[in-house]
């Protein structure tokens, strides 16, 4: 469709159009280092004549766009997944300003069946949802009966799986940065790179320490990240993180260094304990308002513990920085602000799930 429009401009202006492709970076292209292979690294798909199709429909569309913005009033659409889907709708907030405190469409895991059910019902609200209602599975259930009853709801085999961690506890952490244009050879367009890592560790009598790595380098910095990594961590103690990422990572790090494989796939063995997990299985709170990330659970379970007073707060920022710094144009002072910025942000990260740990052992 985005090229067929370029086509009905383009065309509409007199210029005559033989073939319309679409350029692709490839991600399968392996970087060998030194000048980009431009032949190699970009894919060219041929969609003349699948865009030539979508011209014909062009001024019904348009005219359609053209409508609501010649009126006064929006156009009447119901709001839905479709505004944030793919993208984040820069008007979301005023159609959403008048709906309630815990929409049904905050149920997590709700399929477009058990949604258009509510509809029917003249159900908007998690907290209207009847105790009977057909088409709820028991997590539905207790994300409702939490939400209903406005108080978190825990499953005591939580406090079960947290006291089979086995002590010292690693609480662990990944920023990682994927460049479209790959910069160290051997890697490819998006490849996932870990440059730094934060490691908290928790001693069985409560002792709590903490150890860092950022990569200071030119290279690549996978490595080195690596050889620190199987040294932070060791050979005793649970691993734990929030998602599957750090066990990916460790994953691809094994195949690329397979001198270290050994090492690394050791870490993987039945020492990582996914905490998100965990909490998506055995806890809800009404705050969580449907998403089990660590920026939304955090504040619920944790809330005088937060980012807010941070420079780089997530992770998209920290990617950026990292970029920023690997830049040969950026300066050694703002690479050293950078750096720091990133190593409070890594340390944050880990310590909210120290946090987060000791909140659950406490209320179990």
């Amino acid at each position: 469709p985005d090229i067929a429009i370029q086509l009905y401009v383009l065309e509409g202006c007199g210029i005559e159009v033989r073939q319309a492709s679409i350029a692709c970076i490839d991600t399968s292209y392996n970087y060998p280092g030194g000048s980009y292979e431009v032949e190699r690294m970009f894919r060219l798909d041929d969609v003349t004549e699948r865009a030539c199709e979508y011209v014909s429909g062009i001024p019904a569309i348009l005219e359609g766009m053209r409508l609501p913005l010649k009126g006064f009033d929006p156009p009447d659409i119901e709001a839905g997944k479709h505004c944030s889907r793919p993208y984040v709708c820069p008007y979301y907030d005023q159609c959403h300003n008048d709906e309630p405190e815990h929409p049904v469409h905050q149920l997590p895991r709700a399929g477009q069946e058990l949604l258009q059910l509510l509809e029917d019902a003249g159900i908007e609200d998690i907290r209207e949802i009847p105790v009977d209602f057909s088409g709820l599975n028991p997590f539905h259930q207790r994300v409702r009966d939490s939400v209903a009853n406005n108080r978190t709801y825990l499953d005591p085999y939580l406090h079960d799986e947290l006291g089979r961690l086995e002590y010292p506890v690693h609480f662990l952490d990944f920023e990682t940065f994927s460049p479209a244009l790959p910069i160290y050879s051997g890697t490819h367009p998006y490849h996932i790179l870990p440059f730094q890592w934060s490691n908290h560790i928790l001693d069985a009598d409560g002792n709590l320490s903490h150890e860092e790595f950022i990569y200071k380098g030119d290279d690549d910095p996978r490595e080195p990240f690596a050889l620190s990594l199987i040294e932070t961590l060791g050979n005793k103690g649970s691993i734990l993180t929030y998602s599957n990422f750090e066990a990916s990572r460790i994953n691809e790090l094994a195949k690329e260094f397979p001198h270290l494989s050994a090492d690394l796939l050791a870490l993987n063995d039945g020492r990582i304990v996914d905490l998100l997990v965990l909490i998506r299985n055995y806890c809800y709170h009404p705050e969580f308002h449907g998403s089990f990330s660590l920026k939304s659970v955090l504040p619920a379970l944790v809330p005088d513990f937060g980012y807010d007073d941070l420079d780089i707060y997530e992770g998209g920022m920290a990617s950026a920085a990292f970029a920023e710094i690997v830049d040969p144009n950026t300066t050694p002072e703002r690479r050293d602000s950078l750096r720091q910025s990133l190593l409070v942000y890594c340390e944050r990260d880990t310590e909210a799930m120290v946090r987060l740990f000791q909140t659950l052992i406490r209320d179990l």
